[in-house]
């Protein structure tokens, strides 16, 4: 097995706390096929059938809901060891209800759901993983439903950022991703984000390096995304 393919799968979703040994074990026998996707590819579209397991090896997938005059907004990403359509794999209609694309060259590892099946089968602990991968996703889509309804740009990006301080267990946050594309997962333009970052380091609540967000004023993040 690539070393590239065991380190992804090593930290995904289904196999979390399982030793390398144990992930190879689970593994053997099972036929995939690695598939590359080149940046703006479309990876899926809306109502199309999902007919593989498929789980990012490298890059980064972005979901995406686009209306009918073609614009869109980014609902969320699959990053290295992340499966895509987790939530939609077993439902009745099988199909992919946004539009899924390559924000940079991607490779993904891809298997049949009759593989995800024995793998389940051959350990109790995957099954569980997979359970708490769904629930954990569920909540995340209600937190994102939310955060798409919110009125301001200042309230939407003050969640964001108290979300990823938590996420992170950090006040430092660098991003590996571009002010574009946090604009977009807050549904709001990319010079609205700038603007509220630029008023947040003017008042002191937060400071701009770069790439880096440090949080100096939690509370008064807080305050604003009316927490």
């Amino acid at each position: 097995m690539e070393k590239e393919v065991l380190r992804a799968l090593l930290i995904s979703t289904l196999f979390e706390n399982l030793s390398e040994q144990e992930v190879l074990k689970l593994m053997e026998g099972v036929e995939y096929k690695l598939v590359s996707y080149n940046r703006k590819e479309v990876y899926a579209h809306v109502g199309q059938p999902i007919e593989y397991v498929d789980m990012v090896v490298s890059g980064q997938l972005n979901r995406k809901l686009v209306n009918k005059s073609g614009r869109s907004v980014t609902a969320g990403s699959y990053t290295i060891g992340q499966f895509l359509g987790q939530t939609i794999i077993f439902s009745k209609s099988g199909n992919w209800p946004v539009m899924v694309e390559a924000s940079r060259p991607t490779v993904v590892l891809r298997m049949s759901i009759d593989s995800l099946l024995e793998i389940m089968k051959r350990d109790v602990r995957v099954q569980k993983l997979f359970i708490s991968y769904l629930s954990t996703l569920c909540i995340d889509m209600v937190d994102a439903l939310g955060m798409l309804t919110l009125h301001t740009a200042r309230e939407k990006t003050a969640i964001f950022l108290l979300n990823e301080s938590k996420r992170r267990n950090s006040v430092v946050l660098r991003f590996n991703i571009s002010r574009q594309e946090i604009a977009d997962k807050l549904a709001i333009q990319k010079y609205s984000l700038q603007r509220t970052l630029t008023e947040f380091a003017n008042d002191e609540i937060i400071m701009l390096q770069g790439k880096t967000i440090t949080i100096i004023d939690r509370e008064k993040l807080k305050s604003i995304a009316n927490l």
